[in-house]
């Protein structure tokens, strides 16, 4: 392989890296099971300004609230969920969370309007991840770039500026041995 090929793997295996770290990872995921009536709550430590998207998709509607530690104390001990950040009910939910401060945060997943069972798959992840998703997908199109130049010009024939002595035939000054009859083109060169 050529230095640039080589070059090239190596930029598209580290943006596909990137890709993969960046859109296919979650830090957290998780399947919920909620029987008919009841909740679950999930805690986090979140920073001041940083966007966290949280995922949430099941085939039944349910009910998410987001609460930070005092707003959730006070839920737990009332009863009382009205006093949350966010609320939203539905059944394929994405909520781009940004805390006003930096602390514990809980986002509480209830299943308050279905008779039965329901699984809801869970999972969060930052924001700035999707930063590194455009990053991969930059490196791996610029290292498939790369590679197709760098074919492209492997492709390329020198010119045919010579005959063969032996058979005859058009040759490249820059070949050691005739294509067609396999006789060396250069003096001291031997089969």
């Amino acid at each position: 392989m050529h230095g640039k090929k080589i070059l090239a793997l190596v930029v598209f295996l580290g943006g596909f890296s990137l890709i993969v770290f960046g859109g296919l990872y979650n830090p957290y995921s998780t399947m919920v099971s909620l029987p008919p009536g009841s909740y679950q709550g999930y805690s986090f430590t979140l920073h001041q300004g940083e966007a966290t998207i949280f995922r949430l998709k099941s085939h039944d509607i349910f009910t998410v609230y987001i609460y930070n530690e005092s707003g959730f104390q006070n839920a737990m001990t009332n009863g009382n969920f009205s006093l949350c950040y966010y609320t939203t009910t539905g059944d394929d939910i994405e909520i781009q969370f940004t805390p006003p401060d930096t602390g514990k945060y809980y986002v509480i997943i209830a299943n308050f309007n279905s008779a039965t069972y329901i699984d809801i798959d869970f999972s969060y992840g930052s924001q700035e991840l999707w930063a590194l998703v455009l990053l991969g997908s930059i490196m791996c199109i610029f290292a498939v770039l790369v590679v197709a130049i760098s074919v492209r010009e492997d492709k390329k024939f020198p010119p045919l500026d010579s005959i063969c002595p032996y058979c005859g035939k058009r040759v490249s000054s820059e070949w050691n041995f005739c294509p067609y009859c396999r006789e060396p083109l250069k003096r001291g060169e031997e089969k």
